[in-house]
């Protein structure tokens, strides 16, 4: 071996050490950009959340999840880094996207009080029709965000055209991958064993609590954890648990005993359900006075004899109109499920015998109707699972005339416009409710050898209110007599939400008009799902209850009206109760008898009136903070206990409780 053999061995181990150090520097510096965008995504949260006493707030992050979510944030930015050999475009692509994802959760929080989950990302076609709801207010805001946005997006496309300074070497990009698609791979086989070990070492999902979720597993581990908005299956759940629950609870309801031959299928009456978009009495708010009543027909039927009347509490407030719907169709309580789902999108993935259904097994027809998209809350590939026949969405509502159904009723709208290349009557920002109700008219006098079950969702109720609807709104609204001026921005609000109640109110006027004057007996069941998305200064400007009463955000009504003598007294006044009652008491409006698997609700209510997942209604009136609550008494427990189990076997379990074997 010759000097310069000799003299060249020192300059290959140090360009060995330089090679190897090179390889190893992506893995070294990929944890500290995380760590540190880690830092200032979650300063940011708590900063925006005002939560508590800010290193209160960070105590409670430091542990095992802020490691777990450190090392999934630290391998997105190595995986980008690795296929495109650029540490630029990791840094302007994942730092920024987990910010954007923490905007879109603030906006989504201000807007309707639930927080960001993964299943969103599957409403991005929903979002751009709904974009006025979220950005009207908040313009500033959404501006800087989006010139943001074009500056990381300019950045990205001059790092792709520019020399990578910082190349990694083709083992350490393939090692990289490796690792990305590895761990992408065992969380995607094993998530329930991953989730159960997480939990054994003090990391859980508290998908009953997200603020609580939050506080202590930060921003992004919880919406990867919920990344599946897994159900947990319930303690002991099987066959003989449910058939236990049926025992249990099977004894005093009088609709079982009706046999399901009767009445005979011709002296069934035809059964509307009307879910009215943020329709409420708005007339309870103290603070202020309308020029006119502003739901006067509503009112009106309400006193007429043999109507009925109800407080019932929703488990919305100022959106998620499909949870319910999904609570009034199927009988199941929200409370029990994940905090911030959407089981129209989460787990309703195989036939659910909702109303439609078991209308049809009694001989009906059911059809759903909306005047909105018919994708929405993917409600066209649930609508068939829940026993609908068909769905007619706004593609193929008739717009009506600018003198509207009757000229007297429809009057002062905005005319027709194109909605995403479908004409519609547009009143305010959403289509008009006249071309529903002219159309459930048109369904009801269509010759029919079977009774008929109409359940139609409105919109003209939806928000924003921040903008002018309408150029001569017919209800003017003013403080009470007393009460301090109105703010501009409350008093537009109010006025706009009272017109869209008025219109909404109309609209009940057409349609009871057509149901009155038919020869075949039909019953009307007309309610709003949610209070609408107003801001809370405005609720407080108008005088409506805050604070521990909060649980009146909640409340809406339900109007029973029928054209002739039906079973409304069957539908006894009483305590407020929860939307995922409604079923058994249309049932029972109509004289129908109730499946196995809705008898047992209205035993339940007898014991737990209403419920949330914030709030719960004791039977001698008094309020816990749901279903979680350590004052729940034993038969209240015992009752959440079923509602959890008969829940979970209808939507992700085998389905015990739709059977013939519970029909005793």
């Amino acid at each position: 071996m010759g000097d310069g053999d000799a003299k060249n061995r020192p300059a290959e181990k140090t360009a060995a050490r330089t090679g190897v150090l090179r390889s190893l520097l992506p893995f070294l510096s990929a944890p500290l950009i995380a760590a540190a965008s880690l830092a200032l995504l979650e300063t940011a949260r708590i900063l925006t959340s005002g939560s508590g006493p800010f290193l209160d707030e960070v105590k409670l992050l430091v542990g095992l999840s802020l490691a777990l979510t450190t090392a999934a944030l630290a391998l997105a930015i190595l995986t980008v880094r690795a296929l495109t050999n650029r540490l630029s475009i990791a840094l302007f692509t994942v730092p920024p996207l987990t910010f954007a994802l923490l905007f879109a959760h603030n906006q989504k929080m201000a807007t309707l009080g639930k927080p960001l989950v993964p299943a969103d990302l599957s409403l991005l076609r929903e979002l751009k029709d709904v974009m006025g709801t979220v950005v009207a207010g908040h313009e500033f805001t959404f501006g800087a965000a989006a010139l943001l946005a074009a500056l990381f997006l300019f950045l990205i496309i001059r790092s792709l055209t520019a020399p990578s300074r910082l190349p990694m070497t083709k083992p350490a990009r393939a090692i990289a991958l490796a690792l990305a698609i590895s761990a992408a791979a065992v969380c995607a086989a094993f998530p329930d064993p991953i989730l159960e070990f997480l939990e054994r070492r003090g990391v859980e999902n508290v998908v009953w609590s997200y603020g609580y979720n939050l506080r202590t597993n930060g921003f992004l581990l919880p919406l990867l954890m919920n990344a599946r908005q897994r159900l947990p299956m319930p303690e002991g759940y099987g066959p003989d648990a449910v058939s236990r629950v049926f025992e249990r609870f099977s004894g005093g309801t009088e609709a079982a005993a009706a046999s399901p031959e009767s009445p005979k299928e011709q002296g069934r009456p035809d059964i509307i359900v009307f879910m009215a978009e943020a329709f409420w009495d708005v007339t309870q708010l103290q603070g202020v006075r309308f020029s006119q009543d502003p739901i006067p027909t509503f009112h009106r039927l309400a006193a007429s004899e043999g109507a009925r009347l109800f407080s019932m509490m929703s488990p919305q407030r100022g959106g998620g109109t499909a949870n319910v719907e999904f609570e009034a169709l199927t009988g199941i309580s929200h409370a029990l499920l994940p905090a911030a789902s959407v089981p129209y999108q989460h787990y309703v993935r195989q036939p659910l015998k909702g109303l439609p259904a078991v209308l049809r097994e009694m001989g009906y027809t059911a059809r759903a109707f909306h005047n909105f998209h018919r994708y929405y809350f993917s409600r066209a590939s649930v609508y068939p699972l829940l026993g609908f026949e068909s769905f007619t969405a706004l593609d193929e509502l008739s717009p009506v005339g600018l003198d509207g159904i009757r000229p007297e009723g429809f009057v002062n709208h905005r005319g027709i416009k194109s909605l995403n290349g479908t004409e519609a009557l547009i009143d305010g920002r959403y289509p008009s409710d006249e071309p529903l109700v002219r159309r459930l008219a048109e369904e009801l006098e269509k010759p029919a050898d079977r009774p008929k079950f109409l359940f139609a969702v409105g919109m003209v109720g939806h928000g924003p209110f921040l903008y002018d609807r309408w150029p001569s709104p017919e209800v003017r609204v003013e403080a009470a007599e007393g009460r301090p001026p109105l703010s501009e921005s409350a008093e537009k609000d109010l006025e706009n939400m009272a017109n869209a109640a008025f219109r909404a109110d109309r609209c009940l006027a057409y349609l009871t008009e057509a149901i009155r004057h038919r020869g075949r007996p039909t019953l009307l069941v007309f309610f709003g799902d949610h209070l609408p998305a107003l801001k809370n200064e405005t609720f407080a400007e108008a005088g409506f209850e805050n604070g521990e009463k909060d649980h009146n955000r909640y409340r809406t009504q339900v109007l029973f009206w029928a054209n002739a003598p039906l079973s409304l007294s069957s539908v006894r006044a009483g305590q407020e109760f929860s939307v995922f009652y409604l079923a058994p008491k249309i049932l029972a409006a109509a004289g129908l008898p109730l499946p196995p698997h809705l008898r047992l609700l209205p035993e339940f209510e007898k014991t737990l009136p209403a419920m949330n997942d914030g709030r719960l209604l004791t039977p001698d009136g008094h309020w816990l903070s749901g279903p979680r609550d350590a004052a729940l008494a034993g038969p209240q427990k015992e009752v959440v206990r079923a509602l959890e189990l008969l829940g979970y076997d209808r939507l992700a379990g085998s389905q015990f409780s739709e059977g013939a074997a519970m029909d005793r």
